[in-house]
């Protein structure tokens, strides 16, 4: 049953998205997906964050084609890169 709703702000909504994106990317660690998953049972806010970065991501990974990128390309990023660290 979730105790906040819609209207009501979560106090944890940063540290929730922070985990979001940690979960989505495959990185975070059991306890903070436990306690990710508790918390988005309990707060709507966080619940719909989660349902619609999910479907974003899906639809990313679904629908963009992935092209190769040409080797000339990535030799002047990465030399832009080194100029700039």
């Amino acid at each position: 049953m979730m105790e906040n709703n819609d209207k009501t702000p979560c106090n944890e909504h940063v540290k929730c998205m922070e985990l979001l994106e940690l979960i989505l990317d495959g990185e975070a660690k059991d306890g903070e997906k436990d306690y990710y998953f508790a918390h988005i049972e309990q707060c709507m806010p966080c619940y719909r964050a989660h349902n619609l970065e999910s479907a974003i991501r899906t639809v990313l990974r679904n629908n963009v084609d992935k092209k190769e990128v040409p080797a000339d390309l990535v030799h002047c990023i990465k030399s832009k890169i080194r100029e700039t660290v």
